[in-house]
């Protein structure tokens, strides 16, 4: 082969080469993008979330416990006292209590989470006690639970509502539920300063 045809072969290499390239199939990588309403299994998010749920699920079971308590414990004062400023309380209590349990309810479907029946031991003692109690006293205990319960759970909702250990569905039941509690407390404190607990008469 003479000097000039290898000389033609060179310039054309890579003008062939570039030709069987651009006619080659091109394989792209797929990616995967998620579709509106698409969600994770659950524990499987982000990374923590395990944690998170697992505390966002303590958080619910103490919060229902806690609601379950004050509406039982509402009830029976309804049914006892006869302290008409102590019973618009109580109405109170069990309607707002109410309210958040089932809104919490609504939270533990939606993050796929558990709404576990019961209350605490702790609860179920203190309710025990009031049973026994009758008249001034019973009015006077009910509003001392009121306020210890009732500062406890304010202390809990004001810290959880910024708590980035708890999913974000958990902190904002929080943080709407907090001023419900705060009135409670504010109220229960208010029929103590005013005496309150001091006007007898029960059945």
């Amino acid at each position: 082969m003479n000097s000039n045809r290898r000389g033609q072969l060179r310039r054309a290499a890579p003008i062939m080469i570039m030709v069987a390239a651009l006619a080659a199939p091109m394989t792209v990588p797929r990616l995967a993008f998620a579709k509106p309403g698409d969600r994770h299994p659950a524990g499987d998010t982000l990374p923590g979330s395990k944690a998170a749920r697992a505390a966002s699920q303590e958080f619910i079971d103490d919060a229902a416990a806690s609601n379950r308590a004050e509406i039982q414990t509402a009830q029976f004062v309804l049914q006892r006292t006869r302290n008409e400023a102590l019973k618009h309380f109580a109405q109170k209590i069990v309607h707002d209590h109410s309210q958040a349990l089932s809104q919490l309810g609504q939270l533990a479907g939606d993050e796929g989470l558990e709404l576990r029946p019961g209350v605490s031991s702790k609860a179920a003692e203190a309710l025990d006690q009031l049973k026994q109690a009758h008249g001034s006293t019973l009015d006077s205990e009910f509003l001392h639970n009121q306020q210890q319960d009732h500062a406890e759970a304010v202390a809990k909702f004001r810290q959880a509502q910024n708590s980035t250990a708890l999913l974000a569905g958990v902190r904002d039941y929080a943080r709407k539920t907090l001023p419900v509690l705060q009135e409670h407390l504010r109220m229960a404190q208010q029929l103590v300063a005013t005496g309150a607990k001091g006007t007898h008469a029960a059945r």
